[in-house]
């Protein structure tokens, strides 16, 4: 504003002298609201950037968790090689660890460590538990009624978890500092049961099968071949990363029937379609037992064995919980069923090898899921 002072003509102005006098109250309010209105201005300022940067901090914050919770808690999946019902037996363990589980999801919660008693005797089942177990608080352990196959247990003892094994039951303790191993992997025995019945029930036969896996939880198509009569030899034992290994050397033999049964079943649980090939060549009478795990494997083994070997003129009765080979008697081709079956593909490809006439498979291509050079590797060995 513009304050105009009028002083006439001719009036005298002393040094000092007062002209007018200037209300100046409402010009001092102005500013002082001016002020209030800065300084809130810069209060709010402020307030926004502390709200930033706590809301930056938070965002930050919730990343990292998430990324934490991500780590531990990642999607399960069934993979094409493991059925409904393994997938089941899994479940129920992750169940009592405090997960919401289905065959392809896990719903996140902090695990507590457990005492699991599992049902059946299965390496996965077990392992799944044990893996959790690095997360959990608390340790735990694991109880099978047989022991399953320790594969896990020795890998991540190599990789320095503190993990321990005491009959049938394994007990980890859970966030070892993990630490990365080069790591040499024998050779299948599963996929080296084929080539052991080949080499068996093949005459004139000699196969020697190199770098295998011969761990203990393993063995039981090793241990059931030398109890029908089979002539293996071990050659170049050693240890290899925590697992034995050996070379294997497999003579044509006259094999004899036997029971499989008990504590030696998880040891062979995959290779018995093979070792009900090997029986229908055998003589007398072949009985398997306490392997009703068969029945939610890939497929119904127990069905899909008794179907294929009875198709080829074998003697054959399904149980529920194996089946009764009377071997001896000769074979024939015949057109093989599957099932989509990699390990029934592969057993019944040495069965039609030493039969007579040809057999054909419904879908062979089934084995790569395991053994994608199967049959490259039996035209190795076959004239």
């Amino acid at each position: 504003e513009v304050l105009e002072i009028m002083v006439r003509e001719g009036d005298r102005v002393e040094k000092g002298q007062t002209l007018a006098r200037i209300d100046s109250s409402d010009a001092a309010k102005e500013v002082e609201m001016a002020q209030n209105s800065y300084e809130l201005a810069v209060s709010e300022y402020n307030e926004n950037i502390r709200d930033t940067q706590h809301n930056y901090e938070k965002a930050v914050q919730d990343y990292q968790t998430a990324q934490v919770n991500y780590n531990r808690n990642q999607v399960l999946f069934a993979a094409g090689d493991s059925s409904q019902a393994e997938m089941e037996q899994v479940n129920n363990a992750l169940r009592d660890a405090a997960r919401q589980v289905d065959s392809f999801t896990v719903q996140g919660g902090q695990l507590q460590g457990v005492h699991y008693q599992s049902p059946v005797a299965s390496a996965q089942v077990k392992s799944a538990v044990l893996l959790a177990g690095l997360y959990a608080e608390g340790e735990t352990c694991v109880t099978e009624p047989a022991l399953s196959r320790n594969h896990t247990e020795l890998m991540l003892t190599g990789f320095g978890a503190d993990i321990r094994s005491h009959g049938t039951t394994a007990l980890i303790k859970p966030q070892p500092r993990l630490e990365g191993q080069k790591i040499h992997v024998p050779g299948d025995i599963s996929s080296a049961a084929y080539f052991i019945a080949l080499g068996l029930v093949t005459p004139h036969s000699e196969i020697l099968i190199q770098n295998v896996g011969i761990n203990s939880t393993r063995d039981g198509i090793l241990q059931t071949a030398l109890a029908m009569g089979a002539n293996i030899s071990l050659l170049n034992k050693r240890l290899v990363s925590g697992e034995p290994v050996a070379d294997i050397l497999v003579k044509s033999s006259t094999l004899h029937g036997i029971t499989v049964e008990g504590e030696i079943i998880p040891t062979l649980i995959d290779e018995i379609p093979v070792i009900a090939v090997m029986a229908s060549f055998a003589e007398g009478t072949t009985i398997i037992r306490d392997a009703q795990e068969l029945r939610v494997k890939e497929s119904d083994r127990i069905a899909a064995i008794t179907e294929n070997l009875s198709a080829m003129g074998g003697s054959i009765t399904a149980t529920a919980d194996g089946m009764i080979i009377e071997g001896g008697k000769p074979l024939h081709g015949a057109k093989i069923h599957t099932c989509q079956d990699h390990r029934i593909a592969m057993a019944f490809t040495i069965a039609g090898l030493n039969a007579e006439g040809e057999t054909t498979l419904d879908n062979a291509n089934c084995v790569t899921i395991s053994y994608p050079s199967f049959y490259q590797d039996i035209q190795l060995l076959t004239v």
